[in-house]
């Protein structure tokens, strides 16, 4: 019987009824299916563009076994056109989709399987990134003539890929299919892919022989991956640049007959590198020579205990690193145009190995770094390294002395010798184009190094945890460059006025111990002589008292930034009013001072936090009205009144004021804290609300809390509010003559009780009418 569409044509015949007991042999049944149907059964179909479905099944079989196998022919002939006729269902006939470019599978984690996409000769564009339950890709895949991008990473239960043919192919990405076996065979040439990354595929043993069909490979990378093998013609004939890294054991093969050999490469190869591998000295076989023309051989954290004598033969090699091999003992050669070499934490490497080839002339060494070999004892005779520019021997724990020739290489710009505990003396320096120069952290060092010369280029310098240098030497003064100078930790005993060099814009002193200024000539105690380039002046936290303040402290008048914090003065001086530039004064935590007796005339920030032994007159002297109403003042020191002057008062952390038109130009704030931990006084930041909406506030985020068994000290917070850095320009508000409710509080803070009061004071100006403010509610 036949279904068009579903539903049943009848036959001209009764239906046969079969049942079979016993099946003795195979009989073939052909007919024309016209025969069985009446006239109209098909024909009365109609002419419809629309597809039908026909389905040709029987009836009256008990045991569908009878019928083994069916086939169907259509007659051709003039009346029809094959084209109407398909043996597939039309509607999901993927040749519909011949136009298709691009297809993207990306994250379908129910996604199985890549069908057969054989029917999309035009696709450009395929990628199923991160399909987690995929197991199997159709090989038509590999046969995608136009395909230009193929991406198929961390796909992690795809443990086959099948062989590419793709001419065009451009891009391919296969990293993180931690269950991939293999990587594809390249059936025909493939020169299009330029740059290749494969990064951990572990189950990946080897690369097969037909990766040399990449022709056009430049850049190959392999980074954690479990190569056991790793065939020569992986260094493909036009490859520029071979990484390798964070790879297990591996060895190179020959591609013809799988003996090990060293990897036979092209003319093209300029970098090539291995990085923390097992490899070891096998890889100087014979063609290790191979590798001649590369620029840049990196072999860092490897196994090697040697670099073998046929380095000599780099032509080309200009920079080679062999940093963390821990077991390498010996350097044999050194390429005749290596610049840069770089051996950090080559903790077998002795001064005798590094002694030796450096007592050849490279004279196109630039940058020579041994940086953490803690067997090297000492930096022997660099005088055969003309042109240096770069010397780095930072935390080598064994090192005890440097060679003077090292203070004589006029081409030096970088010099480190940071964190050599047991290194005590440093040689003179006559270093004319060095730019940077770090000591820091070397414990047991004893002097700072002579400056023979004049010495331009360095701009800053720090000098951190030096305790057993004394003082600087009056050579410090050659150091005619230099703009910042840092010292913390340091414990100095006299520290000379020449370290304030012509140039100085910065300086700062850190947690050192007690020293004076003396004279550079005849060692008499006296304060500094410094340059009118000095901005910002710094001696926080060391044992320093009132003698700072000789007759030679006025020279500081330059400066526009003064902090003494932490120190041990009992008074800042009257001459502090000739400080013509300073803007910004910070004596916080100087337990013993008494008296301020003077202001800066344009001093806008002070920090007098937990000057426990303030008095009184001196507070007072920071509440006068005319100082903050002609400044943008922001002060925070010792008190708890809030003067008359001020306009309104109130308890508790919130007050307020009514204005219409526009915003006042000055309005000026004082709060009352009281705080157990002045150090976060400033973490008190202010929030204005206008009309109960926020209008300005800072970015914060920090929460204050009273503590128990904590003494609190009362401080004064005054300000003006136009130096607080809202995020909305409260004076830029439209002009409105209705009024406003302004509400100044506080954000951030568990316990409101730690500010005790507040004030509130607009500044009357000529173009501003005070009708336009109320303290009250306006009526």
């Amino acid at each position: 019987m036949v279904f068009i569409n579903g539903k049943v044509r009848k036959c001209l015949s009764n239906p046969m009824k079969t049942k079979v007991e016993m099946l003795e042999s195979d009989y073939t049944n052909l007919f024309d299916l016209r025969r069985f149907l009446s006239h109209g059964a098909l024909m009365d179909a109609g002419l419809e563009k629309e597809w039908k479905h026909v389905e040709v099944t029987y009836e009256g079989v008990f045991e569908t076994s009878v019928i083994k196998s069916m086939g169907v022919h259509v007659v051709k002939d003039k009346n029809i056109i094959m084209e109407d006729i398909g043996y597939d269902d039309p509607y999901t006939n993927i040749k519909k989709f011949e136009n298709l470019t691009e297809l993207n599978f990306d994250y379908c984690n129910l996604l199985t399987q890549i069908p057969n996409v054989s029917h999309l000769p035009n696709l450009e564009k395929l990628s199923f990134k991160e399909c987690a339950s995929l197991i199997a890709v159709d090989d038509s895949v590999g046969f995608l003539t136009k395909l230009k991008i193929l991406i198929a990473e961390e796909c992690a239960e795809l443990k086959r890929f099948p062989p590419l043919n793709l001419p065009s192919l451009e891009e391919l990405k296969l990293s993180d299919c931690f269950s991939l076996e293999n990587f594809p065979e390249i059936l025909g040439k493939t020169g299009k892919i330029k740059k290749l990354r494969l990064v951990r595929l572990p189950m990946i043993k080897e690369l097969p022989v037909s990766f040399q069909n990449l022709t056009g490979l430049r850049y190959l990378e392999m980074t954690g991956c479990h190569f056991l093998r790793l065939n020569s013609n992986v260094l493909t004939s036009a490859l520029t640049h071979f990484r390798v890294f964070g790879c297990k054991e591996w060895k190179w093969i020959n591609s013809k007959d799988g003996e090990e050999v060293g990897s036979t490469v092209s003319s093209n190869l300029r970098s090539f590198g291995v990085m923390y591998c097992d490899l070891n000295d096998d890889i100087f076989s014979a063609d290790f020579t191979h590798l001649t023309t590369v620029t840049s051989l990196n072999l860092s954290g490897t196994n090697i205990t040697f670099l073998p004598e046929c380095i000599k033969e780099f032509q080309h090699l200009d920079d080679l690193d062999v940093s963390y091999c821990k077991y390498l003992q010996e350097i044999r050669g050194i390429p005749p145009k290596l610049r840069k070499l770089r051996a950090k934490d080559c903790r077998s490497l002795t001064s005798s190995s590094s002694s030796m080839f450096l007592n050849q002339k490279f004279e196109n060494l630039t940058e020579l770094n041994f940086d953490y070999c803690n067997l090297l004892t000492q930096i022997p005779n660099v005088s055969h390294l003309p042109n240096l520019e770069k010397l780095s021997f930072k935390e080598c724990a064994s090192l005890i002395a440097v060679d003077d020739s090292v203070g004589f290489l006029t081409k030096l710009k970088i010099l480190i010798a940071e964190e050599c505990a047991e290194l005590k003396r440093f040689p003179p320096l006559n270093l004319p184009s060095l730019e940077e120069l770090k000591l820091s952290d070397c414990f047991s060092l004893e002097n700072f190094p002579e400056i023979l010369g004049k010495t331009g280029k360095i701009k800053k310098l720090r000098l951190v945890r030096l305790p057993m240098i004394k003082e600087l030497p009056v050579s410090f003064q050659n150091l005619t460059g230099l703009r910042y100078l840092e010292m913390t930790g340091c414990h100095f005993l006299r520290l000379n006025s020449n370290v304030l060099t012509s140039a100085l814009t910065h300086f700062r002193v850190f947690g050192c111990k007690e020293w004076k200024w003396i004279n550079s000539k005849d060692g008499e105690e006296v304060g500094s002589t410094v340059s009118s380039n000095l901005r910002s002046f710094g001696v926080m936290y060391c044992d320093l008292n009132d003698d700072i303040f000789s007759a030679d402290f006025t020279h500081l008048t330059t400066v526009t930034s003064l902090n003494l914090s932490g120190t041990n003065i009992t008074f800042l001086p009257e001459c502090i009013k000739e400080f013509q530039h300073l803007d910004d004064l910070d004596v916080s935590y100087c337990k013993y001072l008494q008296e301020i007796r003077g202001i800066p005339p344009k001093l806008r920030k002070l920090r007098a936090k937990d000057c426990r032994s303030l008095t009184s007159s001196s507070s007072s002297m920071f509440l006068n009205q005319q100082l903050h109403e002609a400044r943008e003042t922001d002060f925070i020191f010792p008190g708890g009144s809030i003067p008359r002057w001020f306009d309104k008062q109130s308890r508790g952390p919130s007050i307020s004021f009514w204005f219409r038109n526009k915003f006042p130009a000055k309005v000026v704030c004082l709060l009352i804290l009281s705080l157990q931990q002045p150090e976060y006084a400033e973490l008190v930041k202010p929030m204005v609300l206008i009309n109960g909406l926020l209008g300005g506030s800072y970015d914060y985020s920090y929460y204050l809390k009273r503590e128990e068994g904590i003494v609190e000290l009362d401080h004064v917070y005054l300000f003006d509010l136009r130096v607080l850095p809202f995020q909305d320009d409260l004076m830029e508000m439209p002009l409105e003559e209705e009024w406003k409710h302004v509400e100044v509080t506080y954000q951030g803070m568990f316990d409101t009780s730690l500010i005790k009061g507040m004030g509130i004071h607009v500044v009357k100006t000529e173009r501003r009418s005070m009708e336009d403010i109320r303290y009250d509610y306006p009526l």
